[in-house]
């Protein structure tokens, strides 16, 4: 199970980088739920919160995230 947590923080990470780096509006972001506690199972979510100065445009999130999580299926 570690693998799978290291797999699950280094893809929350890559999430997390390009948020950051894509969405002007998102000042910081932090981990959540079994990744962050450090129980990642194969049913586990990656739950990232993303605390922001104004919620960015649906199609500026849907945009950036939809690659990223079409890796997933």
């Amino acid at each position: 199970m570690k693998e799978l947590q290291k797999e699950y923080e280094k893809l929350g990470k890559e999430f997390a980088f390009k948020i950051l780096t894509k969405l002007s509006e998102v000042k910081a972001i932090a981990f959540e739920g079994a990744v962050a506690r450090g129980f990642t199972d194969y049913y586990s979510d990656i739950d990232l919160i993303c605390l922001c100065n104004k919620i960015p445009l649906l199609r500026n999130r849907t945009k950036l995230l939809r690659p990223l999580v079409s890796r997933l299926n």
